[in-house]
């Protein structure tokens, strides 16, 4: 009976981590995750970003590439937008809903 209950929990818990917010963010959306759903790539832009060096390389140059994705369902569409930083080596994804 106690691991129903944290299977339960964890259920819970994940469920409304998924789940869109208030501010039209779809949370742990990604374009795999949409195009696994059904929706459709219909654009994309690439640009690529020079910033300065974070300490302690303020004098090497740091490149971001950003790609925005725009993806459409069913009369819906939504903007998904991946950042790479090169210095930092992280990339950050965030979709969300578009208003018609």
């Amino acid at each position: 009976m106690r691991i129903s209950r944290i299977v339960l929990a964890g259920l819970i818990t994940s469920s409304t981590l998924f789940a869109g917010t208030q501010d039209n963010t779809v949370a742990a959306m990604t374009v795999h995750s949409l195009t696994q759903e059904g929706w459709r790539i219909t654009g994309t832009n690439t640009r690529n970003e020079t910033r300065p060096g974070l300490p302690p390389y303020e004098n090497l140059p740091r490149i971001v590439s950003i790609t925005t994705y725009t993806l459409a369902r069913g009369g819906q569409t939504a903007n998904c937008e991946i950042v790479y930083d090169s210095q930092r080596d992280t990339i950050e994804e965030q979709c969300a809903h578009s208003n018609p």
